[in-house]
């Protein structure tokens, strides 16, 4: 995974995010005129307007990027756990960039879905869809808030249920609506963790990196930005602040990949530096090729992280693409069974073969 250190890796990379997404819109016919004139499913290129929202996303995200490299660069913030003042400040940042994370990792994940029907039906579909979803939770909220009905927008999801009735009756392949938790009964949106999941099973292994390996890191980016009565047992750091940073740069960077591949196009300048990133292997971790690849053998002697030694009794492969491995522990753990524990790949470190 890129590694961020010094104010000018901060520069460099907040440069390029911003720099190749305003490249990319250009491409695209769209400007901020017609984009806001008309919704998405009434659009002429309904591909190209979600993609326009896309890289509008990374170049607010971009934009926030920079607060975050002159934030990590003010001398005058120390860390200093017991420090309300500075905690808050520190934590507040912290709580705005796993908002940026949530979001980059909700576009990557349906990046990498609409890859396989990239095609104006779908899109249009996928607006058809969230309108219609829209609407109803709209009329749901007048009936238990105010116990009446809205009948002028019970007129206007008529209309948008006969749009999508139209569009599809004209052939759409319902088993590509990756967006839909169901294609039998009422169309209803997918759960973000259904579309993840589909996206992993679909990501190439930087992808899936980028997307955090699981869904907890989804999940640990929406506990920042919900209240908690409690604060976290974990240490506020400033070193936070850096981790997210290149997180959440990493994810950019395949945004814009899967943007140029959807697009068609991969203009000379940022884009082209950005493609060469990622086909030179810039994001590789070598900590993480056991999960990818089975480089252990029956047999072999590890450590795990945890600072146990041991021997490899079994390998498998989850429908992921993920590998894990059976350990046979040297010395027995306090746990039922505990001789024998599968661990992740990248739990593990090789100390010597059969």
């Amino acid at each position: 995974m890129a590694k961020i250190q010094e104010k000018d890796d901060w520069d460099f990379f907040t440069d390029y995010t911003l720099s190749a997404a305003v490249e990319l819109k250009r491409t695209l016919n769209l400007n901020e005129e017609s984009y806001a004139k008309e919704v998405g499913f009434n659009q002429s290129s309904p591909r190209n307007y979600y993609l326009y929202g896309v890289l509008d996303q990374v170049i607010k995200t971009s934009s926030a990027m920079m607060r975050w490299k002159e934030f990590q660069s003010d001398g005058d913030i120390k860390n200093d756990k017991y420090n309300f003042l500075v905690n808050n400040i520190v934590q507040s940042v912290i709580d705005e960039q796993n908002m940026w994370r949530r979001k980059i990792l909700e576009i990557l994940a349906e990046l990498i879905l609409f890859s396989d029907v990239n095609d104006n039906s779908y899109y249009k579909h996928y607006y058809l869809i969230h309108a219609i979803a829209e609407v109803n939770r709209i009329l749901s909220d007048w009936t238990e808030y105010y116990e009446c009905e809205f009948d002028l927008y019970k007129g206007e999801l008529k209309q948008l249920h006969e749009k999508l009735n139209n569009l599809e009756n004209t052939g759409l392949d319902m088993n590509k609506c990756w967006y839909l938790k169901s294609i039998k009964g009422k169309r209803k949106i997918a759960s973000f963790s259904q579309i993840y999941n589909k996206a992993l099973m679909n990501a190439t292994e930087h992808e899936k990196m980028a997307l955090e390996l699981t869904y907890q890191g989804y999940r640990e980016a929406s506990q920042y930005i919900h209240f908690a009565p409690e604060k976290s047992t974990e240490e506020i750091e400033m070193k936070s602040i850096k981790i997210n940073f290149a997180c959440i740069y990493a994810a950019i960077n395949f945004i814009i990949i899967r943007c140029q591949k959807l697009i068609g196009v991969t203009p000379m300048g940022r884009n082209k530096i950005m493609k060469d990133f990622v086909e030179k292997d810039f994001f590789t971790n070598e900590a993480l090729k056991p999960l990818f690849s089975p480089v252990f053998c029956i047999g072999d002697k590890i450590i795990t992280i945890y600072g146990e030694f041991g021997e490899i009794q079994g390998i498998k492969q989850s429908k992921y693409g993920f590998y894990s491995y059976r350990v046979k522990h040297i010395k027995k753990l306090c746990l039922p069974n505990d001789y024998y524990i599968w661990y992740p790949g990248q739990y593990l470190r090789r100390i010597s073969g059969p």
